[in-house]
């Protein structure tokens, strides 16, 4: 019996790893990764460093970067670890493997406990796949000048540093997937929130004489604050900068990181944070679905009940789940908030009909034009919360040119983040509002065909990001038109990447992790002029905004590209 016990668990291993890696996730992630290691790299000659303490720079050696890089990367290796790994039940559900999994010979505990382990070796692959990054780009940049890759010190970082958060992660990733009530959008947002909560908390503590025995650095999950804090405790100062992009004085001599950083203390404290990371898979232990129907489906398909919430998913069964259980599935309501608040603005939909109407008109005298406005209209009547939001843009808009690191820079900076994001929210369904609702064949038949389709949802989903950003436009066009036409060139690979990502995957969670992921790297690290996008703390150059122009036409032709073999096939 245990050797059977044995078989199954392996298997389902090998199956969740081989589908994990197969995922073009992964391999996104992968390549991600290997860019951000390459655009946090900074050489010892450019009077900047990624590890400072007073003025000065630490020794660019193996022990410091591998400090800086395993104190910065595992923020992302978790987030890109939790995208990869997420998701499972949906594909079980959708493609009849639930019934099989339900079936098999193995407690809730082992299907789970075997579920994790896999996406333990998932997230690990990637963080392994960051290290091997870190460590070909030293080699590259410092072997020349005599300082060789130690692996001990990377890996010793990697370990102590990174582990906690694989562990939460893969953890996260199985109770959002064994909860019924956490499988739709409730469960990225709980994620996203925690993750976030967990790695900034520190934020106002870790410069006080009482940060290191400050509670809050078990929930460090991403290791950043640890490693600062124990900086400040060797070196007797709080002017330090850790990861990212800090300028020193010329001339002053390196500092030397001491050998004796990871302490019996520390290692203790990320092995107490490694262990607190397990909880969510506890919690998934006790709340799993086991892909039962009455708390899957409850009524309707599995489809619907992830796109409308889970109010339909939540439904326990009140014969099996406790009282605990009950109340706890009631926070499923929240999984689409702005459902809620789109039923409540239903009056405002008689300001859409005209647009309708208006539709029509264009559709006899120019097609496209008219179906554009159609699936402008169509994205209000559905959404009619956007009403509200493109007022609030427009307001934010007016501290357009407020908070820029040079004055020469056209502004925007958080403002501009946040109205970009609002708005890659509101347009994230339009490519696969028709997927979802079943209606593809239907708008096969437009005029223009599938191929069209296409253009239509991609011209939408710009006209609203220039609504969104209208004020912002205006401020950059008076000030700075060449930093205007920047802001234009996002607008469009952000809508291009919408409708690409919306036809690949079907459903707007992808594109949704990558814009929340986009945003969060512009937000740290606008600091290096390759990522400063927005212009937010640099001026726009001519380099970036051609950049910016091909990727934009890159992903809008690769989107035409995708409707044309599409329609062949069919």
């Amino acid at each position: 019996m245990r050797t059977d016990l044995a078989r199954v668990t392996h298997a389902i291993i090998g199956h969740d790893l081989r589908r994990h890696l197969g995922r073009w996730h992964f391999r996104l992630a992968v390549v991600a990764l290997a860019v951000l290691v390459h655009l946090l790299w900074i050489a010892p000659e450019d009077g900047a460093t990624m590890l400072r303490v007073g003025s000065a720079s630490a020794a660019p050696n193996s022990a410091m970067l591998a400090l800086a890089y395993g104190s910065e990367l595992p923020l992302w290796i978790g987030l890109f670890g939790f995208i990869v790994v997420r998701g499972q039940v949906r594909q079980d559900w959708t493609s009849g493997l639930g019934a099989i999994v339900a079936a098999l010979p193995v407690g809730n505990l082992g299907l789970l406990f075997g579920r994790w382990l896999a996406a333990v070796l998932a997230v690990s692959m990637l963080s392994l796949a960051s290290l091997a990054a870190v460590l070909v780009l030293h080699s590259r940049q410092l072997n020349w000048q005599q300082v060789p890759a130690e692996a001990a010190a990377y890996l010793q970082a990697w370990c102590w540093l990174g582990t906690p958060a694989i562990l939460f992660a893969a953890s996260m990733a199985v109770l959002c997937d064994a909860w019924a009530a956490l499988i739709g959008r409730l469960g990225d947002l709980l994620f996203f929130a925690l993750w976030f909560m967990s790695a900034f908390a520190m934020e106002p503590f870790w410069r006080g004489a009482a940060a290191a025995s400050n509670p809050l650095l078990l929930l460090d999950f991403a290791g950043h604050y640890s490693a600062a804090v124990q900086l400040t405790q060797l070196f007797g100062t709080v002017d330090i900068s850790l990861g990212g992009r800090s300028s020193v004085e010329p001339g002053l001599a390196f500092v030397q990181l001491p050998d004796t950083f990871w302490t019996m203390a520390l290692i203790q404290q990320r092995a107490l944070c490694a262990l607190l990371a397990l909880i969510p898979l506890v919690l998934a232990a006790s709340v799993f679905h086991r892909y039962s129907n009455d708390r899957l489906r409850g009524s309707g398909n599995f489809m619907a009940a992830e796109r409308d919430g889970p109010g339909v998913m939540t439904r326990l069964g009140a014969a099996r789940a406790v009282p605990w259980q009950r109340l706890l599935a009631a926070f499923g309501q929240f999984n689409a908030p702005l459902d809620l608040l789109n039923r409540l603005l239903t009056p405002l939909l008689r300001l859409v009909r005209p647009l309708f109407g208006l539709a029509s008109r264009l559709s006899t005298s120019s097609g496209l034009a008219g179906q554009v406005v159609a699936e402008m209209a169509l994205t209000l009547a559905v959404s009619p919360a956007i009403m509200l939001l493109l007022p609030a843009c427009w307001l934010l808009g007016l501290t357009a040119f407020g908070g820029t690191g040079d004055e020469s820079a056209p502004g925007g900076g958080g403002p501009l983040l946040i109205c970009l994001v609002l708005w890659g929210c509101a347009i994230s369904t339009v490519s696969t509002r028709e997927h979802e609702d079943g209606w593809s064949p239907l708008s096969a038949c437009a005029p223009g065909g599938t191929w069209r389709r296409h253009w239509r949802q991609l011209l939408a989903a710009l006209l609203f990001g220039v609504a969104f950003s209208a004020t912002f436009l205006l401020a950059r066009l008076l000030r700075d038109p060449v930093a205007a036409l920047a802001l234009l060139a996002v607008l469009t690979a952000v809508a291009a990447a919408a409708t690409l990502l919306g036809r690949l995957a079907g459903v707007p969670r992808p594109f949704l992790f990558l814009l929340l992921l986009g945003a969060l790297i512009l937000d740290r690290l606008s600091e290096l002029p390759a990522l400063d996008w927005l212009g937010s703390r640099h001026p726009v150059s001519t380099a970036m905004l051609v950049t910016e122009l091909a990727v934009a036409a890159g992903l809008a032709m690769a989107g035409y590209f995708i409707q044309l073999a599409v329609r062949h096939r069919t």
